[in-house]
């Protein structure tokens, strides 16, 4: 994921229509949730929002994507959650402390 995260500028590790990682679109919501709850996370927010304009890129830069209803049902499932957690820290994501 770091290696990921790093080479966000460039070409990206994995690609979440081709490799079947629909899943890792989860990544922006965890990394605000780290971001809320963890100290030694806090700087995450940034990266959490890079990450959450590349997955918003992938499914409106060019159209429609070639892959099928159930992957962008996910990236954009997981996108709404992110950003949801990005405008209301906790909202969705709390710990047992709150």
């Amino acid at each position: 994921m770091a290696a990921n995260q790093i080479g966000r500028g460039g070409k990206p590790a994995f690609s979440y229509f081709n490799d079947g990682n629909a899943d890792m679109a989860a990544l922006p919501f965890l990394m605000y949730a780290f971001a809320d709850q963890l100290p030694e996370y806090r700087d995450l927010g940034a990266e959490a929002d890079r990450e959450l304009r590349y997955l918003g890129g992938l499914l409106f830069d060019k159209g429609d994507p070639a892959v099928t209803h159930l992957v962008v049902w996910e990236l954009v499932s997981w996108g709404m959650m992110s950003y949801a957690e990005k405008l209301s820290p906790g909202s969705l994501f709390r710990s047992s402390k709150r």
